[in-house]
């Protein structure tokens, strides 16, 4: 299948202009051999959107991104009245690389584009599709991930309360079972002290309790087989403010006191640093 070229950019809200901070938030694509223009934009999921930007109210976002669309589908029609799509002719190519040039032009206001970008595809529908899960839905962003990032802010809080020389990564448990977390206070050969970030802002409900269940069974079977330390301490990170995320974070926190194991706020620096000095 022959590729074409198709030109892109980044949809971006950027509410405070005092600290000129962005969400990503839509992609906008042209094609403009193949006839096609398309564009998606965030407009149900945005509660990490609105975590992100404290303070701001969620009807900000919604008429922003509301505009913003229906503009993007008046364009749309626009191209199409002027002949725009399948088989195209040179002259309504040209007049749409025009009207995606000044929709991503540099301007003032809470939404902007990125600089345009170039890349090659079999179909621009399903790689408009694909731009959009990496940019806006950050698909190689796994709980996994997020806890990688939030294990190294762990590491830097120690560091910077002189504190991080007494943890290390270290393998807990026996031959039969194991489980590795990254910082470890341990005595010769003894673990006595350990702090595992957790990743529990999550958009569904059910995988926050997932996530959780996941790791108090491991919790449980180290301290069967007698090898958990003493302490353990579970830094989390905090779902959005919808009733049933809530729900579903302090089941989690609760369930955690119950085995004998410490969650606290992973933004919380004085109760990690005093779990891990005391």
């Amino acid at each position: 299948m022959t590729k074409t070229a198709c030109q892109y950019a980044i949809i971006r809200f950027a509410p405070f202009v005092e600290t000129d901070e962005f969400a990503n938030v839509g992609i906008v694509l042209l094609a403009p051999r193949a006839g096609f223009f398309g564009h998606r934009l965030e407009a149900r999921r945005y509660a990490r959107i609105t975590r992100f930007f404290e303070g701001l109210d969620g009807r900000t976002y919604k008429a922003a991104v509301s505009t913003v669309s229906a503009d993007l589908q008046r364009l749309s029609h626009v191209l199409t009245e002027r002949g725009f799509g399948p088989g195209v002719e040179r002259a309504g190519a040209a007049f749409a690389q025009d009207v995606f040039h000044e929709i991503v032009r540099p301007r003032e206001g809470i939404v902007r584009y990125s600089d345009p970008r170039v890349v090659m595809a079999d179909d621009p529908a399903t790689t408009l599709n694909h731009l959009f899960s990496r940019y806006v839905e950050r698909d190689f962003a796994t709980p996994e991930y997020h806890e990688t990032a939030m294990e190294r802010a762990l590491r830097a809080l120690l560091q910077g309360a002189h504190l991080a020389a007494r943890f290390e990564s270290w393998r807990i448990g026996d031959d039969g079972y194991h489980v590795t977390f990254p910082l470890v206070e341990h005595r010769g050969e003894t673990p006595v002290r350990a702090i595992k970030a957790l990743n529990l802002a999550q958009d569904e409900p059910s995988k926050i309790r997932d996530h959780a269940l996941l790791w108090r069974g491991r919790i449980n079977m180290l301290r069967e087989r007698r090898t958990l330390p003493d302490r353990v301490l579970f830094a989390v990170s905090e779902p959005g403010s919808e009733r049933a995320q809530k729900d579903a974070y302090d089941e989690a926190l609760a369930d955690f006191q119950r085995d004998g194991v410490q969650a606290v706020s992973a933004r919380d620096s004085k109760r990690v640093l005093l779990f891990a000095s005391t």
